[in-house]
């Protein structure tokens, strides 16, 4: 079992590498959980899933 992700842990890969999770922008998350290969890591698609980014996206489609 993989350990949940929070704010100040670390992306391993990509663009945003290094940084903790905290600090990409939601526009990102948005992105990220949208790509196909994203289900290879389903700690970060959690992770996402819990952006205010996602949780309004996801408000705009309820009302459409």
């Amino acid at each position: 079992m993989t350990e949940r992700k929070h704010d100040k842990s670390k992306m391993t890969f990509g663009i945003h590498k290094g940084k903790n999770l905290g600090e990409i922008p939601d526009s990102y998350w948005v992105w990220f959980v949208e790509q196909p290969w994203s289900q290879q890591h389903p700690d970060l698609v959690a992770y996402a899933r819990c952006c205010d980014a996602l949780a309004e996206d996801q408000k705009l489609d309820e009302r459409h």
